[in-house]
């Protein structure tokens, strides 16, 4: 499973960034978000997000058992085990893992426990779990 974009709906407005760090975090900061909304002069706005890779690179390259893989290839980080070495977060060969900005740990989609809020609260109906 994973959660898939269609860029033809999605307008940049960020209520899955503020979705996802209300619902991890209890508070909205985009900043802590686990999906991000992209924008640029040349690409229109568009949220984007983990692919749950079939082979996830960030699991792979964890030496200290910080993480955990399921059978939908969601991969959930361990914060107690995590020395915040970062490696998961410079393996992603598509760039979503992210550094929290408050704990300073690695984060990523992990599809809110498989009924991911994102997908829920989206008002142009963009996104969906796939």
């Amino acid at each position: 499973m994973r959660i898939v974009v269609d860029k033809n709906k999605c307008t940049g407005c960020k209520i899955c960034e503020q979705t996802c760090s209300a619902f991890h975090n209890g508070s909205v900061n985009i900043y802590r978000s686990r999906i991000r909304v992209s924008s640029s002069e040349t690409l229109p706005n568009a949220a984007d997000t983990c692919k749950h890779c079939r082979i996830p690179k960030c699991y792979e390259a964890c030496k200290i058992d910080a993480m955990t893989i399921d059978n939908d290839r969601i991969v959930t980080i361990i914060e107690d085990k995590c020395v915040q070495c970062y490696m998961c977060v410079d393996e992603c060969p598509f760039n979503m893992m992210f550094i929290d900005s408050v704990t300073d740990y690695p984060i990523k989609c992990d599809l809110c426990g498989g009924d991911p809020r994102c997908v829920k609260q989206c008002p142009e109906g963009a996104l969906s779990l796939k």
